[in-house]
C-alpha cells in the first residue's frame, strides 16, 4: 500500500522512474506518499519473462511499466 501511494504520486512527475528512484535512494518513509487505502486493492496480475533471471547489478530496476 505505501508503494502503490508513492506511484500515484510519482506518476504525475514528468519523468516518474527518475521521481520513484529519488524517493528510494533516500531511504526514509517520510518522502514517499500517502499510503493507499486498502479497500479495493488488489493484486490483479503477475506477468513474467519467458526465461526468468536474476538482474545482474547495474542492470537498473524497472518498477512499473506504463499502460
Amino acid at each position: 500500500r505505501n508503494i502503490v501511494g508513492t506511484l500515484l504520486v510519482v506518476q504525475r512527475e514528468a519523468d516518474p522512474v527518475s521521481a520513484m528512484r529519488a524517493i528510494l535512494d533516500r531511504g526514509e518513509r517520510r518522502f514517499a506518499g500517502a499510503t493507499a487505502a486498502a479497500a479495493g486493492l488488489y493484486l490483479w496480475r503477475v506477468d513474467y519473462p519467458p526465461r526468468p533471471r536474476i538482474p545482474e547489478p547495474g542492470d537498473g530496476l524497472l518498477l512499473w511499466s506504463p499502460v
